[in-house]
């Protein structure tokens, strides 16, 4: 994971979303995938936004980009955020950044 980005709420109709992304490399048989998932955590409000997806693997799959988009929320807002991945159910250590 390379980045984090927020599109905050705004309160009382739209709802915002936390995006994370980056690169990654999946050399396993075409047509397999890789479950994505993240939970992140903001602070002050305190928002849990969090989102699952499926990467696509094959030989040609190098550096491409690939992200993910949390599921709609009116906490959501700009500010630091840590977030917990994992992939095919293997955590990745949380990571910090500024959305």
């Amino acid at each position: 994971m390379e980045w984090a980005s927020a599109d905050p709420s705004h309160l009382p109709l739209f709802f915002g979303t936390l995006t994370i992304g980056g690169t990654y490399t999946c050399t396993e048989p075409a047509g397999t995938t890789v479950l994505v998932s993240f939970t992140a955590i903001q602070i002050m409000p305190v928002a849990l936004p969090s989102g699952a997806g499926n990467l696509s693997c094959g030989p040609g799959v190098v550096d491409a980009p690939w992200s993910l988009t949390s599921a709609p929320s009116q906490d959501v807002h700009y500010g630091y955020v840590s977030v917990l991945t994992s992939f095919n159910g293997v955590a990745l250590p949380a990571e910090q950044f500024t959305a």
